[in-house]
């Protein structure tokens, strides 16, 4: 089969099982997000309640992160609660970029191409947690300043979500996949060169 059949029928696949599978992947994925965003309230005035796929108030399902936000770490109270909502089928995205360009990628033995994939894991676990992951607390820093009086801030986190939201997500996933599948064929190269120096 030619290369750009495959292709077009690798982006079909992808379409179809990003429309079909969104939520049981955001329901999968639920926990990792939650760990991320635990991760990340450790370093800022902010504590994570839950990470869940429920439905928005028209029906549709949603990833939601509920939480709370200090004005300062160790205060008694919360200064806001937070309810943070991701369509999933923007959490689906990434996946199906990244993993589509990573399989379909030319690899010349099964060897190869599941190198390319234990190589992938660990690149695509941290390229989740800065995407949906970050996407999901990115509304914390912004309460924060708004509990402390500054009506005018824009965080670095609010940068982020808007260059995730333009696109920005796509392009992670695409650089990922072309990172991990470098990363594989240098692994490669290597051990064949081990190979022959041995030999």
């Amino acid at each position: 089969m030619r290369r750009e059949w495959r292709w077009a029928l690798a982006a079909v696949a992808a379409l179809t099982v990003g429309a079909t599978c969104a939520e049981p992947y955001a329901r999968v994925a639920a926990p990792y997000y939650g760990l991320v965003a635990d991760l990340l309230a450790q370093w800022h005035p902010w504590r994570i309640d839950e990470v869940v796929v429920a439905d928005d108030p028209n029906g549709r399902a949603v990833l939601r992160m509920t939480g709370e936000v200090f004005q300062r770490r160790g205060d008694p109270s919360p200064a806001a609660r937070m309810v943070v909502r991701i369509q999933v089928g923007e959490a689906i995205e990434v996946p199906i970029v990244f993993w589509t360009v990573l399989l379909m990628w030319p690899a010349t033995t099964i060897r190869h191409r599941l190198l390319h994939v234990a190589v992938g894991v660990p690149v695509f676990l941290g390229l989740e947690g800065i995407t949906t992951g970050c996407q999901l607390v990115y509304a914390m820093p912004k309460a924060v300043a708004l509990s402390l009086g500054d009506h005018d801030l824009v965080t670095s986190w609010d940068r982020w979500s808007r260059f995730l939201g333009d696109s920005g997500r796509l392009a992670l996933a695409l650089a990922a996949a072309l990172l991990a599948i470098s990363v594989a064929k240098r692994l490669q190269s290597r051990s064949r060169a081990n190979r022959v120096a041995a030999a």
